[in-house]
């Protein structure tokens, strides 16, 4: 069996510095976001999400040299200020030491996802085993079936049918 993570807030402790250099960078814009606010309109976006909100936002058609400056000034603040959520390491060691598969899946981009794990010593915990493009959504709902569904959906051999709490959709890039 295997344990997927994700790396930005559950690995890595990367949210409040990527939030503060959005925040800085969208200030030549002409934006003027706090931290706070650059985390709260950002968090969970993939790069095109982000930058379609910044034009957007902005007025104007982001610049390749703008996307360079972000992603060096946040390859900076990585570098300087990264580190890991912490005990995060005795508990992927913990959960390896069971025997379980690791992986690392992110909606960050691979070079992002594998300079966050170097940046903080995790990178050796999982090898070659870091995807990307993923998302993940926890459904929280109910389903009923009607009387015919269940004989279709339901059986002794199948008696809980339905749509998982968990659902996973992994686009691998490695």
């Amino acid at each position: 069996s295997g344990v997927i993570f994700d790396c930005d807030g559950v690995l890595v402790d990367s949210e409040g510095l990527a939030s503060r250099v959005e925040a800085e960078l969208t200030r030549e814009l002409g934006l003027n976001l706090t931290t706070a606010e650059a985390h709260d309109l950002f968090l969970g976006k993939t790069v095109d999400g982000v930058l379609e909100l910044i034009g957007e936002r902005s007025g104007r058609k982001l610049s390749a040299a703008f996307v360079y400056n972000w992603a060096f000034a946040t390859a900076q603040a990585f570098r300087r200020e990264l580190r890991p959520v912490p005990e995060v390491r005795a508990v992927v060691e913990e959960v390896r030491a069971r025997g379980h598969v690791l992986a690392v899946a992110s909606q960050s981009p691979l070079a992002r996802v594998r300079f966050s794990l170097e940046v903080t010593g995790l990178a050796d915990l999982f090898g070659e085993h870091v995807y990307v493009n993923a998302n993940y959504t926890y459904v929280d709902s109910t389903i009923t079936l009607s009387p015919e569904q269940r004989t279709v959906q339901t059986s002794l051999e199948r008696p809980l049918a339905g749509q998982s709490k968990n659902l996973f959709n992994l686009i691998g890039e490695y």
